[in-house]
């Protein structure tokens, strides 16, 4: 994940220098004339917008994936530590996985900012660090928030197949339906709008009520995860 995150946020500054010219090359001669006259010039806004694009396409089902398996082994085969450790509670290891997987998430944010602002530095001196960083910062709430969902489905039915089908389509819904304003405004489904935002440094509106909610839901889902899994027999 650190490789694919470092590849993927480092190179975003050369592409979006590069652009026009790439998408010239692959079109026809009529195409190449008209995207001459609509393609904006290569910025720092384009570099962040390439980074956040991937950041909630190929990085997010990469985690999500990750998540699934790590969450389907946690609930699944949770016998030895517990023999081993007699003084653990169920409820502290459960929470272990969860930590673990939200400081990865963090993580992955935060080395991510900091590569794409570092390879769009070169070309585009200019650009700040604070938006990429906390339009990062929001999208690993967001991860955290799915990822404690799809504990929670781990905990009602083993195996991995429950927890990313959970993932991918909490996932899907928040990507869809953040369009619905009247909703998005006072629900996580404003998460991917107000990173979208922030990450441009465009006029951010109601960005509060998306993260609280987020963080409530969060904390309900935990609990909730907590819950299911001390009331499981363990096989």
């Amino acid at each position: 994940m650190i490789a694919l995150v470092a590849i993927v946020a480092g190179s975003q500054g050369l592409i979006a220098e590069h652009m026009p010219a790439i998408m010239k090359s692959l079109a026809g001669s009529d195409v190449a004339k008209i995207l001459a006259s609509t393609l904006p010039d290569p910025s720092w806004q384009q570099a962040y917008t390439g980074w956040m694009k991937n950041l909630s396409q190929i990085i997010t089902l990469a985690v999500l994936t990750i998540n699934a398996i790590g969450y389907a082994t946690l609930t699944s085969n949770g016998d030895i530590p517990f023999i081993l450790t007699k003084n653990v509670q169920r409820s502290h290891y459960l929470a272990t996985g969860i930590i673990t997987t939200s400081c990865a998430s963090v993580v992955y944010a935060i080395i991510g900012a900091t590569l794409t602002w570092a390879g769009t530095t070169p070309i585009f001196p200019e650009v700040p660090y604070a938006p990429v960083l906390l339009a990062s910062l929001i999208w690993a709430l967001e991860i955290i928030l799915i990822g404690t969902f799809q504990l929670l489905a781990a905990t009602l039915k083993p195996g991995i197949a429950m927890p990313l089908l959970a993932g991918v389509c909490l996932y899907l819904l928040m990507t869809i339906a953040g369009a619905w304003e009247k909703i998005a405004v006072y629900s996580p489904l404003g998460l991917t709008h107000v990173r979208n935002c922030i990450s441009t440094q465009s006029q951010v509106e109601n960005w509060l009520w998306p993260v609280i909610t987020s963080l409530i839901l969060l904390v309900i889902a935990f609990s909730l995860s907590i819950q299911r899994f001390n009331r499981k027999e363990l096989s």
